[in-house]
């Protein structure tokens, strides 16, 4: 039952997502030349979507919680949005200087590679690298993460992330 409510839970958050839309001009932070934050994910810099996102957040009920990046991709002539959802177990909510390779950090995926279906059986697990918390804005619902050669891998393929990003980020439960 819970293997279930689980892919019915991942299911409706892909689908909630693409109902939300940025409408104002203040939602992200600039971090490079043509104002879209970017990431680095396998050596190839992706801009940040900024049309669908999912917000992180910390469960104190949990211990732990999950944040979101989404990348724009250019597939087969069209701009696509690819997620990657990460999970982390920890006692607090994430702090300025605590790193998420030190919270049995997991990953899921929702890309043209994997046809555009989540890896509810076989997760990325932290390999090496770190994603540093560098802010962390309550008042603002923010969180800046940096990711120096973060490795995530399973058991068919590897992701590499590198680069600073601000996102969306709960702290209700904080």
């Amino acid at each position: 039952m819970k293997k279930y409510l689980y892919q019915i839970m991942v299911a409706f958050l892909a689908i909630s997502t693409f109902t939300l839309t940025s409408c104002g001009d203040d939602d992200d932070s600039l971090s490079s030349s043509d104002g879209y934050q970017t990431i680095e994910i396998n050596n190839t810099q992706y801009s940040l979507s900024t049309i669908t996102g999912f917000d992180g957040s910390w469960d104190e009920d949990q211990k732990g919680g999950g944040f979101g990046i989404c990348v724009n991709v250019e597939h087969k002539g069209l701009t696509d949005v690819e997620y990657y959802l990460f999970d982390y177990k920890n006692r607090t909510c994430p702090e300025v200087g605590d790193n998420f390779g030190d919270m049995d950090l997991t990953l899921r995926t929702l890309t043209h590679d994997n046809d555009y279906s989540w890896d509810l059986y076989d997760p990325y697990h932290y390999q090496s690298g770190t994603a540093v918390v560098t802010a962390t804005s309550p008042d603002d619902s923010k969180i800046t993460i940096r990711f120096k050669k973060l490795r995530m891998a399973n058991s068919s393929n590897t992701y590499t992330f590198n680069g600073t990003v601000t996102l969306p980020f709960s702290y209700d439960n904080w």
